[in-house]
């Protein structure tokens, strides 16, 4: 969770109209100094849905306790260090790709009348944010520890919504030109003082309406001022950003298609929170984290609501080893559905001790993770869409290599090492072996890693391009079965072999891909293309490249497998605009390549293909 003061719930006005919003001053550009002399702010504006934006954001980590510090030492008053862009830098170079950015403004009020923040303080919140956009990650900027948070009761009330406005209305200007990748986050944990939770009963329903209404005066100041702002992701909060089923239940949308619900889960919550809870996560603590993301599809994503996590994590009491647990169960159901992952923000507030609301992962001092810390952010980063490490033998037969050369002495030199074992295993299951190389004079030469270099035939006079070696080439070298390894050799020192991987010749089942890198389909002539298509022979999952005519003798466009939207790459676009069919969500591209594995249907199977390609 977060330190929190205590404060007095302000004083409630008769139900009224809101006034408009107090003049705008917009203020001056943000700090450089710690910025390369080039660097501008992205101000590019992606057309994405807000689902789409959402499920790029990935895994993302909170600032906490710093900007939302409300003393008079501002974001050094709780003890942390003042931030800084190599710390930002840090956290990015982790993996982490959305920063949290919780700031309270009402501390900053240079006339606490008319709610005006002072210049200094928004320069200052905004050389942060580009702290974090400079790193090419999402911003959630919001107004937290605000005191008119715990303002929420049964009846509205305008003097609150007007400040809500107010400082939206400033907050929005001053970043009207930000590009999509900035997103405004209303309210924190809207309450009615320090009660985090409602009864399921018709008399709760006051408080939801109040927290309905604080919400929207920041939406519509934001909207209001355009530019950006009228597209910009917008983030809403239940009543106390609860993670509570019933009261999630409450939570309403407004007219407008760029919002995602912003809830706080810090769940279970004798395991995450109280101090006094479990130690250990088990069965129980499963179950409950079901039934939560349980509840945030049936509630929010089932109809078309994105979700963050605004704030999640597990205190620390002695336990790293339960705590490493929970992270991988956690992340495991955010991203449990292969359409629509839900990004989960980590409190982060520098604290090391053992005890309640300990969530120091990362030492702001040192600029580094914790053992513990850097473990748990591991796992986050790799649950969203990662690409992982080439296989040494993945299922397609592709053994991708990439190796700088290294002398072995005298005339030749090595290039990399492959096992006998897999050379053989995969040339007797998928046929040719291909070496992609550069750099030398003649094509490297297959020998076996023994005394006397037994080898294949020279190499042919080429300095780029691609080597075949055929399984009885390979059998064919002498002393073959007493080689623990082969070689590839070159008698240039700056060969370099880029890839190595296995495909029959045969006609109609060509194994040349494994999902890890980019194949360009292009049409071979006017009257006939090439289209991927999933291998049907017994057995095998892999692909093959078949031939098919053109339509009224035209080329085929080129295609990339997995690119759905048809934009020539393949990447969370091509998963967003999947996603968006599939939930029947009108498309925005006339896409050509939905149907992914090519089985007549549109459906989660597509989705995961395209998942695996992205990974």
């Amino acid at each position: 969770m977060k330190q929190r003061l205590k404060r007095t719930a302000a004083a409630l006005l008769a139900l009224g109209c809101l006034c408009a919003a107090s003049p705008v001053k917009v203020y001056a550009d943000f700090d450089h100094t710690e910025f390369e002399a080039s660097y501008t702010y992205p101000a590019q504006m992606r057309e994405l849905s807000a689902m789409q934006l959402v499920n790029d954001m990935g895994a993302g980590w909170n600032l906490g306790n710093s900007l939302d510090c409300n003393t008079p030492y501002e974001e050094t008053g709780w003890g942390n260090p003042r931030t800084t862009k190599d710390m930002i830098d840090a956290i990015a170079d982790a993996g982490i790709k959305t920063l949290r950015i919780p700031v309270s403004w009402d501390g900053h009020y240079s006339d606490a009348a008319s709610h005006t923040i002072n210049p200094v303080f928004m320069d200052r919140v905004e050389t942060v944010v580009n702290y974090a956009l400079a790193n090419d990650m999402y911003v959630i900027l919001n107004t937290h520890h605000m005191r008119y948070q715990e303002t929420v009761t049964t009846s509205r009330n305008t003097a609150v919504e007007q400040e809500i406005a107010d400082v939206w209305t400033q907050i929005a200007e001053n970043f009207k030109g930000y590009g999509d990748k900035l997103i405004f986050e209303i309210t924190n944990e809207p309450r009615n003082g320090d009660s985090f939770w409602l009864p399921d009963s018709s008399s709760s329903s006051g408080y939801y309406n109040t927290v309905y209404y604080m919400n929207e005066a920041g939406r519509q100041a934001v909207r209001a001022t355009g530019g950006n702002n009228s597209k910009r992701l917008i983030m809403l909060s239940n009543y106390a950003a609860t993670g509570t089923p019933h009261m999630m239940a409450q939570w309403r949308k407004p007219a407008d298609d760029m919002v995602a619900v912003s809830v706080h889960a810090y769940l279970p919550y004798d395991f995450a929170l109280n101090a006094g809870g479990t130690t250990v996560f088990g069965a129980a603590e499963k179950s409950a984290l079901d039934s939560f993301f349980s509840s945030l599809d049936s509630l929010y994503i089932s109809k078309g609501i994105p979700v963050v996590i605004g704030e999640f994590g597990a205190t620390n009491k002695g336990n790293d080893a339960q705590r490493l647990s929970w992270f991988k169960y956690y992340m495991e159901k955010a991203n449990s559905n292969p359409a629509v992952s839900v990004p989960c923000v980590l409190w982060d507030n520098n604290s090391f001790e053992v005890g309640g609301e300990q969530f120091g992962y990362f030492n702001r001092s040192a600029k580094s993770f914790t053992s513990a810390g850097a473990s748990f952010v591991d796992v986050m980063a790799g649950s969203y869409n990662s690409v992982p490490e080439p296989e040494a033998e993945a299922a397609g037969g592709n053994v991708e290599l990439v190796s700088s050369p290294v002398s072995s002495g005298g005339e030749w030199s090595l290039i990399c090492k492959l096992s006998k074992a897999d050379v053989i295993s995969n040339m007797e299951k998928y046929g040719t072996m291909y070496v992609e190389f550069s750099g030398c004079s003649k094509q490297p030469r297959l020998n076996a890693d023994i005394e006397g270099w037994p080898h294949v035939r020279e190499g042919v006079a080429n300095s780029t391009g691609t080597a075949t070696y055929t399984l009885s080439d390979v059998t064919g070298i002498s002393g073959i079965d007493s080689a623990q390894e082969l070689v590839l050799m070159s008698e240039d020192s700056a060969t370099t072999v880029a890839k190595v991987y296995f495909k029959s010749d045969a006609p109609g089942h060509v194994h040349s891909y494994t999902g890890t890198s980019e194949i360009l389909l292009e049409p071979t002539a006017t009257t006939s293309g090439r289209k991927i298509t999933c291998c049907s022979e017994p057995g095998c999952n892999e692909y093959k490249i078949e031939l098919i005519p053109a339509t009224g003798g035209n080329e085929l466009p080129v295609l990339v497998f997995c690119d759905v939207n048809g934009d020539g790459n393949v990447d969370i676009l091509d998963l967003n605009e999947l996603s968006r069919v599939i939930m029947k969500v009108k498309s925005k591209v006339s896409g050509y390549n939905y149907d992914v594995n090519d089985d007549g249907q549109i459906d989660i199977k597509d989705v995961l293909a395209v998942r695996k390609k992205i990974r």
